[in-house]
């Protein structure tokens, strides 16, 4: 492979690398989001009338379920056997020579391809667990209302 494909395969792990942080920023920020839905639903779920509690519980549950997308997408995947590149590679090898050679066999064309797969299918992974994530949220937030008006009408 020449030059210029070495650069366009640099320029793609950049990108991907980017999509990597927003990935894991917006899993962060909506894991906040949820375990707060999570504090709120839970605080109020005593207070709520006998009607309302199944809808509050099934809330509870829906927002539990994208907690979990949501911390799924943001933790690590540590393939320790089949790692060939990066500080995995680095810390599992067994002698100075072995990281020479990694560092040297990442430089190569194939080896960035390789790399640009893998990050790509990872952050692909990432965004479905969010989106399904979002999904149990929505689902949460109809459950709440539904909650907030049974108890409403059976309280007034």
């Amino acid at each position: 492979m020449t030059d210029p494909t070495i650069a366009a395969l640099n320029n793609e792990l950049t990108a991907i690398d980017t999509q990597l942080s927003r990935v894991d920023a917006k899993a962060g920020l909506l894991l906040g989001i949820s375990g707060a839905a999570i504090t709120v639903t839970l605080s109020v779920l005593p207070s709520l009338s006998r009607l309302a509690i199944l809808p509050g519980v099934l809330t509870v549950c829906a927002f539990v379920g994208c907690a979990v997308l949501f911390i799924l997408a943001v933790r690590p995947t540590l393939n320790l056997r089949s790692s060939r590149y990066g500080f995995v590679t680095n810390a599992t090898a067994t002698s100075p020579a072995a990281v020479t050679q990694a560092v040297t066999e990442a430089t190569t064309a194939d080896a960035r391809a390789v790399r640009l797969i893998a990050i790509s299918g990872l952050v692909l992974r990432k965004y479905r667990r969010i989106r399904i994530g979002i999904n149990f949220m929505f689902i949460g937030l109809a459950l709440a209302v539904i909650t907030v008006v049974i108890n409403w009408a059976t309280t007034h």
